[in-house]
C-alpha cells in the first residue's frame, strides 16, 4: 500500500471539505490529519470542519447540499402555510367589514333588476377556508302579490378571496314586456288586451301596464289616473335605453305601493336615484355596469320623463282606460285568481 502524504491529504482536501470523498479516502485524511500538524493548520485555515471522532462511519457523513436543500423545502412551506392563513384572515375581516354595505347594494340591483320582486332575508350563509377562502350566501328572491310571497328563485352572493360573484337562480322564467315609447311603432297590439279584460271575471286582480303617446312629468302621469279607483302602483320612466336594452332590462319604476305601505312620489324619485347612483358605481354584476352607468346618467341630465305605468284592479275598472285617448299601449301583466 502506498504511503498517504501530505500532497495527497491536501490535494483531498476540498472534496473532504465538500464531503464527497469515498469513506476510504476520508478516513485516510482524518487519520493523516490527526498526525500532521502542518496539514490540520492548512485545512483549518480552509475553514474545514473534520470529524475526528473515532466513530465516524459513512452514514453519518451527509452531504451538505442535501441539508440545505431540505432546509428551504421546509422553510418554504413554513412561510405558505403562514401566508395563506394571513391572507385567508384578511379577506374574513374584509368581508365581515363590508358585509352591510355589499347586502345593501346586492339589494338595490334586486329591486331594480327584478321591480316585482323582493330580496328576501338570508337563508344561507357557510364559509369554506380550503383549499382557499370562501364564502356564499343566498338570499331567495320572492316575488310579492296581495295574495302572498312565492318564491321565485335564489341570488347567491360569492366571495372569493378579492372577489364577489353575484349569480341568479331563477326557478322560473320572468314574463318580459317591452313598453312603446311615445312615437315609437309597436308591434303588440292592445285590442286583445281589452278582449282578454271582456272575459275574465270580476273576482280576479289584473296588473296591467300602459304606455302613453307622449312623454309627461311623473305628477301629470298621477293626476291622469286619479279620477280613476283602481291602483296606480308603478310610473315608468325612460332611461335613455335603447330597444335592445329595453328588451333585456325592466323599465325604471317609481314605486308608489309596496307590501309596507305607500310612498309620494318625491320619495319614490329619492329612492330610484339613490338606488340607480348605488348600482351604477359598485357593479353588481360586471356585464351589466354600462348600461346602469348610462341609465343613472342619463337620469340625471334629464330628469323623470314618465312614459308609461302600472296599474292594478279588476277587469271592469281596468276597462274604463279604453277611454283615455292618452294611452297607445295596455297588456296584462299577471291576473291573481282571487275567489
Amino acid at each position: 500500500m502506498s504511503r498517504f502524504t501530505c500532497a495527497d491529504c491536501r490535494a483531498h482536501l476540498p472534496r473532504f471539505r465538500e464531503r464527497t470523498l469515498s469513506w476510504r479516502l476520508s478516513r485516510q485524511v482524518v487519520a493523516h490529519l490527526r498526525q500532521c500538524d502542518d496539514c490540520l493548520r492548512r485545512a483549518e485555515q480552509e475553514k474545514v470542519k473534520p470529524v475526528l471522532s473515532a466513530g465516524t462511519t459513512p452514514h453519518t457523513m451527509k452531504p451538505h447540499a442535501s441539508g440545505t436543500g431540505q432546509g428551504w423545502v421546509t422553510w418554504g412551506v413554513v412561510l405558505f402555510v403562514l401566508t395563506y392563513v394571513v391572507v385567508s384572515l384578511i379577506c374574513f375581516a374584509v368581508d365581515r367589514g363590508t358585509e352591510e354595505a355589499v347586502e345593501k347594494r346586492v339589494r338595490d340591483w334586486a329591486i331594480l333588476r327584478y321591480p316585482h320582486g323582493a330580496l328576501g332575508e338570508r337563508e344561507i350563509d357557510w364559509t369554506s377556508w380550503l383549499p382557499y377562502y370562501r364564502r356564499e350566501v343566498h338570499y331567495p328572491l320572492l316575488e310579492q302579490t296581495d295574495t302572498g310571497s312565492n318564491r321565485r328563485g335564489t341570488v347567491v352572493v360569492t366571495h372569493r378571496a378579492w372577489q364577489r360573484l353575484v349569480d341568479v337562480r331563477l326557478d322560473q322564467t320572468e314574463p318580459a314586456f317591452v313598453l312603446r315609447l311615445p312615437g315609437e311603432a309597436g308591434e303588440r297590439e292592445t285590442e286583445s288586451t281589452w278582449a282578454a279584460l271582456e272575459q275574465l271575471p270580476q273576482s280576479v286582480q289584473v296588473d296591467m301596464a300602459v304606455s302613453t303617446r307622449h312623454f309627461l312629468t311623473p305628477l301629470a302621469m298621477a293626476d291622469m289616473f286619479e279620477r280613476y279607483s283602481f291602483q296606480l302602483s308603478h310610473i315608468y320612466t325612460y332611461g335613455g335605453e335603447t330597444l335592445d336594452e329595453r328588451r333585456m332590462f325592466p323599465p325604471l319604476a317609481l314605486v308608489l305601493r309596496t307590501p309596507q305601505g305607500d310612498l309620494t312620489l318625491e320619495e319614490s324619485r329619492d329612492t330610484l336615484l339613490a338606488r340607480l347612483q348605488s348600482v351604477a358605481r359598485h357593479p353588481v354584476i360586471a356585464e351589466e355596469h354600462s348600461t346602469w352607468q348610462k341609465r343613472h346618467a342619463y337620469m340625471v341630465e334629464h330628469g323623470f320623463r314618465a312614459y308609461g305605468a302600472l296599474v292594478r284592479g279588476t277587469p271592469d275598472e281596468l276597462m274604463r282606460l279604453r277611454e283615455v285617448l292618452e294611452l297607445q299601449q295596455a297588456f296584462i301583466i299577471r291576473i291573481d285568481w282571487v275567489y
